[in-house]
């Protein structure tokens, strides 16, 4: 029968410890990692491991991407002879009128769907070559406007808006913006804050002189601007549509001056100090 008392069994003990089975286990795969090197050294064994690693002589390899429509090669072509951190340069007209006729020749629609996306003010000064002719997003508020003509008075030149654009998330450098077109009612001149969003192909890094010496800035060409407009205001209610509203707030009204009337009644009707000082208002008062 059970028996609940004092008698106990000794624990058997194990030939191996714990401990020694992991040191054991240890030198085993050591071993056999020491083994299998050495078989990989055999001949037979590297030519195995040739035959599958090595693919067939008519096997084909992935082609490079193409480019996008109309994108020139930056080692090549018009863009090759792009500088930045200067000023505009001669020989830099024919990769502006590539990019210009681009532009004209491609939906504003196509160009969206081809963009890398939004880009900061710093990362088209750390990286031109990245961005150089591709479509970029920038995003900011227009300060100012002008109109800029033809180089030269050059008949085959096209006209274009310059914007300085301020870029969202702040800074001290602008951005600035050809556009070939802007909306009929955007506003024109200096001292703008109007909110936009440009999709247009990056150019370079424009180095410009100013009061306090020389900047840097991006400069985008665009086909136009997403800009949503002055904000509209809302249509004036009918006379009468808020009768209910207004006659709930009268009645509210009412009911709050008939209790502030009792409270004060209640307050005036006891004992007044026999001396009081009148409030001082000084503090409110400014200079005129």
């Amino acid at each position: 029968m059970l028996r609940f008392g004092a008698h106990t069994t000794r624990p058997r003990r194990s030939l191996v410890s714990p401990s020694a089975r992991g040191v054991w286990m240890l030198l085993v795969m050591l071993g056999g990692v020491l083994l299998l090197m050495r078989a990989l050294q055999q001949p037979a064994a590297v030519d195995l491991l040739g035959r599958v690693f090595t693919p067939p002589p008519d096997a084909k390899l992935p082609e490079t991407p193409a480019a996008l429509p109309g994108q020139q090669s930056l080692h090549d072509g018009p863009l090759a002879a792009i500088k930045d951190n200067a000023m505009f340069l001669p020989e830099e007209r024919p990769a502006w009128d590539a990019l210009i006729e681009r532009l004209r020749a491609t939906p504003a629609a196509e160009l969206s769907k081809t963009s890398v996306g939004e880009v900061a003010y710093a990362q088209l000064v750390g990286q031109p070559e990245r961005y150089r002719g591709q479509v970029v997003r920038v995003r900011g508020r227009v300060l100012r406007e002008s109109h800029k003509a033809p180089a030269g008075g050059d008949a085959a030149g096209v006209a274009c808006h310059q914007l300085v654009l301020a870029p969202a998330g702040g800074g001290p450098w602008p951005i600035i913006v050809y556009s070939l077109t802007l909306p009929a009612d955007f506003p024109r001149g200096p001292r703008l804050n109007e909110p936009v969003e440009v999709d247009g192909l990056f150019f370079k890094v424009w180095s410009y002189a100013h009061d306090d010496g020389l900047g840097l800035a991006p400069v985008v060409l665009a086909r136009g601007v997403q800009w949503q407009g002055p904000a509209k205001t809302s249509r004036p209610q009918p006379a009468g549509a808020d009768r209910p509203a207004v006659a709930a707030g009268i009645l509210g009204a009412a009911a709050a001056a008939t209790l502030f009337a009792a409270w004060v009644k209640r307050q005036t009707g006891r004992q007044r100090p026999s001396h009081t000082t009148p409030p001082d208002f000084a503090w409110l008062e400014t200079e005129s």
